[in-house]
């Protein structure tokens, strides 16, 4: 069947529909009056069993020996014999029962169900007088419509045989001659335009293809309008919702944070071009469910498999999130069940299925298929819009690199030829190497009280309460004339219990912020203000180096964990020398605010003379820099030329820039997209799950099918 003959029949069940809508309410009433002689028993008997008698005659009682939600079962009867007599309501077991006084009336007093009415009762006789016709069920014991064998019916004959263009016409016209109406006439084009672009486009007609529709005078005008309209890509746009609305398709979490999916959309342009594209149904099925796991699968393969990762999301605080992986997934075995076999099988999360042939056990043997698939991120295409921003971006990163890249080059060649000197001056410095010094103290005060006792050795020792936080600010004089850091040792001592330096009882302390300053009297102020510029220290603890004790943040630290009950140190060297013959005052501040009581114990400050050339250098440069320069490897002198570029503000930014414009410029059209793939190991194990329970695990249970159903007669 070609696209448009399949597109052309769903047009006439638009016209058929619009046709009918034009008949008169009482012109229909001889059609429903025939349909009431014959009972059906799906749509007129079943469900006055379900109102009234399942209660205590069905798939969980069955009293009196009586089933009536299974056929062979109801047929049987019960203890008072067979359920009713074909084709002879007044000798029936049911009627008698459904009319009998109150006594022996069903459904009884005192019962959920009220009574049968007096039509519902009716029924019942033109059934049983009709011949009693109850469908022998399909595969899985249910005589529901739905899961009997789908058999073509016969077009049926018409009156006017030149009105109808394809089989369904037939059925149209079949019904509106029986009621002795003639069909309407053919809209006209400018009606018949707009209505088709609705139909398949969702948008009005635009006045350009009006025109020319309607001063087309071809025999086939109409059916190319059609192809036309097909091939828009507006028609995969207005189609796909309906699919997408299956898929539950949603651009957020849902649930208390309802976080945004940046990536959803493209899931949702992949159905749009799947619509468009005509991809058969099988396909177009496999691809959403297994995608991943196609031989050879692509990005396109496995983004269809973002299907099932339009479940809803919970990331609020304190959720467990093997709940709302097993509910993704309790989501996920229910919308393959609604979409693609028609079935409420969402109920067998808890028990065996009352309505529909489904078990308890099955719906876990359906889960098993998607317990081991996991939802991850992978790389697709760009399209639309997002390509077309790429594609400009790609071109101005370029147009940038031609005018920095030039830049780049001079500054590094420049910097090149001045490494010598760099490495020069570094061996100069080392002349005059680091040396500690005692400083005179002046003052030591805690913010939070703390006393300290001063011990021969020149170090504070903290006594009285430890407090949660503190702060502790010493003022010093020293007569060295060039200082050029502080260096401030934590020890440890017997007071601490045996652990220290900190007063915490394991030992540790946190060294959040040192500030200095230096002055040529008794004053400070902001402008006093010396810039520590490099910090190193023997130890440090995962995650509190020395760096953090200068860095600006009281919330961050220096740390010695686990290295207790031992001696350390740590060195703060300032960005310029204090000239301390000019400014032999000394004053610094030992921020301790990150609670916990992680307060030192025991210290001492020492002032720092001379230079380490080598603070700040990695150790790989240091290993060049210990090498004669005419026995260094290409690789070493480059590398010592990357460093000394590095170390050079301006050229380290300029260089940053371009890396970032080359990663533009370089760039592939692609996006993450989250999906769902299987996965390969650490496997989970299924089991069926006590009332839908994640938390009450039953029976092991491996994947498997739902009962067959019967095939589709030819």
């Amino acid at each position: 069947m070609t696209r448009f003959a399949a597109n052309h029949r769903y047009v006439a069940v638009i016209a058929g529909i619009a046709a009918l809508a034009l008949v008169a309410p009482g012109s229909l009433a001889h059609a429903d009056e025939a349909a009431a002689a014959k009972v059906d028993f799906a749509r007129d008997v079943g469900p006055i069993f379900i109102e009234h008698c399942y209660e205590c005659h069905g798939p969980d009682a069955q009293e009196s020996g009586l089933r009536l939600d299974q056929r062979d079962a109801a047929l049987a009867g019960g203890d008072s014999g067979p359920l009713f007599a074909a084709g002879n309501s007044g000798q029936s077991e049911l009627i008698r029962r459904v009319t009998a006084d109150a006594d022996e009336r069903m459904p009884p007093e005192g019962a959920n169900s009220k009574p049968l009415s007096a039509d519902e009762i009716s029924r019942l006789k033109t059934w049983i007088d009709a011949g009693g016709d109850w469908p022998a069920a399909a595969a899985g014991g249910s005589s529901h419509w739905s899961f009997q064998p789908i058999v073509r019916p016969e077009a049926p004959p018409v009156q006017n045989t030149t009105w109808p263009r394809s089989a369904l016409d037939h059925f149209v016209l079949a019904r509106l001659e029986s009621q002795g109406i003639a069909p309407s006439p053919e809209a006209d084009r400018y009606t018949l335009i707009k209505r088709l672009s609705y139909d398949l486009l969702g948008l009005p007609a635009d006045p350009r293809e009006v025109d020319a529709f309607v001063n087309d005078t071809s025999a086939d005008a109409y059916e190319r309008l059609v192809d036309r309209m097909l091939d828009s890509p507006h028609f995969g746009e207005r189609w796909g919702r309906h699919w997408l609305d299956m898929a539950r398709y949603a651009d957020s979490d849902g649930y208390e944070k309802d976080n945004s999916r940046p990536d959803a959309w493209r899931y949702r342009d992949w159905v749009i071009e799947a619509v468009n594209d005509d991809v058969p149904l099988d396909r177009f099925t496999i691809e959403q469910l297994a995608g991943d796991l196609l031989p050879g699968a692509d990005a396109s393969n496995r983004l269809a498999t973002a299907f099932h990762r339009q479940t809803l999301t919970n990331t609020e605080g304190g959720t467990d999130q093997e709940q709302w992986r097993v509910e993704a997934i309790f989501d996920r075995v229910a919308t393959t069940g609604s979409v693609w076999l028609g079935l409420t099988v969402g109920c067998a999360q808890c028990h065996t299925h009352k309505y529909d042939p489904i078990t308890h056990h099955e719906f876990y043997q359906l889960f098993a298929f998607f317990d081991n698939g996991d939802e991850v991120e992978t790389e697709v295409p760009l399209v639309g819009e997002p390509l077309v921003a790429w594609r400009r971006d790609k071109e101005e990163a370029a147009a940038q690199l031609s005018k920095l890249e030039p830049k780049l080059a001079q500054a590094r060649q420049e910097l090149t030829a001045k490494v010598p000197a760099w490495e020069a001056d570094l061996k100069a410095k080392a002349a005059t190497p680091l040396e500690f010094h005692p400083v005179e103290l002046v003052e030591i005060a805690s913010k939070a009280g703390t006393q300290f006792k001063t011990l021969s050795d020149g170090s504070y020792l903290a006594a009285g309460e430890n407090a949660d936080t503190d702060e502790v600010t010493i003022t010093a004089k020293t007569d060295l004339p060039e200082v050029t850091g502080i260096r401030i040792e934590a020890l440890a001592h017997d007071s601490l219990g045996g652990r220290g330096p900190g007063r915490t009882g394991h030992g540790n302390f946190v060294l959040g912020e040192v500030r200095v300053a230096a002055s040529d009297s008794s004053e400070f102020a902001d402008k006093h203000r010396v810039k520590l510029a490099h910090a190193t220290a023997d130890v440090n603890q995962n995650g509190f180096p020395p760096e953090n004790a200068i860095d600006g943040k009281e919330n961050t630290g220096w740390a010695i964990g686990p290295k207790f009950g031992q001696d350390h140190a740590i060195v703060l060297l300032t960005e310029q020398p204090i000239r301390g013959n000019a400014t032999p005052n000394l004053q610094l501040v030992l921020s301790q605010n990150y609670g916990g009581q992680h307060t030192l114990g025991r210290f001492r400050v020492m002032a720092v003379s001379g230079y380490d050339p080598l603070i700040g250098v990695p150790q790989n440069v240091r290993d060049i820099l210990a090498v004669a320069a005419e026995k260094r490897t290409p690789e070493q002198t480059q590398a010592l030329v990357e460093f000394v570029i590095s170390q050079d503000k301006p050229t380290a930014d300029l260089a940053a820039k371009v890396e970032k414009l080359q990663a533009r410029a370089t760039a592939r059209p692609v996006m993450k997209a989250r999906v769902v793939t299987e996965r390969s190991d650490n496997r989970r194990t299924t089991h069926v799950m006590h009332r839908g329970d994640f938390l009450q695990p039953q029976d092991e249970v491996r994947p498997g099918t739902l009962a067959a159903l019967p095939p589709i007669a030819a």
